[in-house]
């Protein structure tokens, strides 16, 4: 082992106080891998690339065709690729080499042939059941593991819904119990449970109202009728949604104007949010006032669930991936906006494949892979570990990875912590 740890108080200090000496000159480029400091600050320093641009397809890669504005991509269990070619009306199956299986334009439902109108969404269920949200037909349509349509649910009816609803499923996710969670464009009280006919069950994922002791007394002296048109749900639009192994739903909230203080969450059962946070939100970039067009906070659009609880989230407006712990730590961030190899143009999806981030880019119909680096693997081998409570094996996988960085303060946080549970003051210092 390198002398990195010996007279570890002092060396550290020594080292801790050189970055932070360092981080006003650091200047992160557009393209690069990149942290935000722990240390109290808002600074960006550069970091190791836990993935990079290995392979991009387009369409005729595919045997398809040039995609148009594709909008959703998702991976079930079998290593299977669906695409919703938003654009062209159509759903790509393709087989796990990127090969075409399967192109659906129209289907058979009840002796009459239907047809997709700008496909926005498709999940694959447990019962590799694929749904797909049928965004201007107004309603989801089911198909078999073996590709038969058997079941189409049109527009849900219900005295909740506002009058003015104006049904627009963009994404759709099944759980477990087979719940399903549609997500409606435009529609600001949640997502919208489906039994399984089809029929409205509720309205999940509503943030509720707390109220001030004003509020309340205001709300006791107010009709019935009042009382029915105050809010007693937080407005919030969510854009994507996509349950983990456990059962629980991770969602995405925001838009490109606003943003959304909690951009990402996971619910459980109660709709509460069980997302794991450090002493920061979980919004993507800190520091959004670059000297660039591109103003504002970071918009995600899409999750996608890693091993050990963690996951990744793509931002649209910047074209960054964030690569969070499943305590809410950032360990990396890459990617960006540009017409090169390897940047995106439109992001508007993202999953996780074999040790590959596989993105889709709505802009140039074309499907990014950014492939795990060393680095980006020794970052999985330390949650793999702290997942199962292994404090030592887990530390010594995060001093491997000052092999890559000698001054990455994820890692020297990660090791004071660890630190700190084992009752090693001096270290953790």
């Amino acid at each position: 082992m390198k002398k990195v740890f010996s007279n570890q108080k002092i060396k550290w200090t020594v080292i801790l106080c050189c970055v932070l000496l360092m981080l006003p000159m650091m200047v992160v480029s557009a393209g690069s891998s990149y942290l935000y400091t722990d240390f109290g600050t808002l600074e960006a320093i550069e970091a190791p690339e836990a993935a990079v641009p290995t392979r991009v397809l387009d369409g005729t890669d595919l045997g398809s065709g040039a995609l148009k504005t594709p909008q959703d991509l998702c991976v079930d269990k079998n290593g299977r690729v669906y695409i919703a070619d938003s654009g062209n009306n159509r759903i790509l199956i393709l087989n796990k080499d990127y090969t075409m299986e399967r192109e659906i334009r129209e289907f058979s439902f009840n002796g009459k042939t239907e047809q997709f109108l700008n496909p926005q969404g498709v999940f694959v269920s447990h019962k590799n059941e694929m749904f797909v949200a049928d965004t201007e037909n107004k309603r989801v349509v089911v198909f078999s593991a073996a590709g038969e349509c058997i079941q189409i649910m049109n527009e849900p009816k219900s005295r909740l819904l506002p009058e003015d609803f104006n049904y627009q499923p963009t994404k759709v996710a099944v759980d477990i119990n087979d719940r399903i969670f549609v997500v409606s464009r435009g529609f600001n009280m949640g997502l919208i449970e489906l039994a399984q006919d089809g029929s409205f069950a509720r309205i999940a994922g509503s943030s509720k109202v707390t109220y001030t002791l004003k509020e309340l007394f205001l709300r006791l002296i107010s009709t019935k009728a009042m009382r029915d048109r105050m809010t007693s749900f937080v407005a919030v639009e969510y854009n994507n949604a996509v349950f983990d192994d456990g059962g629980f739903l991770y969602v995405t909230a925001g838009n490109a104007s606003t943003g959304e203080s909690t951009p990402i969450r996971r619910l459980n059962a109660s709709d509460s949010d069980i997302l794991k946070r450090t002493s920061r939100e979980i919004v993507g970039d800190l520091m959004t006032s670059y000297k660039s067009s591109i103003k504002g906070p970071s918009l995600f659009v899409d999750v996608a669930l890693m091993p050990h609880d963690m996951y990744a989230a793509i931002d649209q407006k910047r074209g960054r991936v964030f690569l969070y712990s499943h305590e809410g730590k950032g360990l990396s961030i890459f990617g960006s906006i540009g017409n090169s190899t390897g940047t995106f143009t439109i992001p508007s999806a993202i999953a996780y494949q074999d040790q590959n981030f596989v993105i889709l880019d709505a802009g140039t119909g074309e499907i990014n892979f950014y492939t795990l680096t060393e680095y980006g693997k020794a970052l999985v081998e330390t949650q793999k570990y702290k997942k199962i409570n292994d404090f030592d094996a887990e530390k010594v996988a995060w001093k491997e990875l000052l092999k890559f960085d000698e001054s990455n303060t994820v890692v020297f946080n990660t090791l004071g912590d660890i630190a700190y549970k084992e009752r090693d003051m001096d270290t953790a210092m």
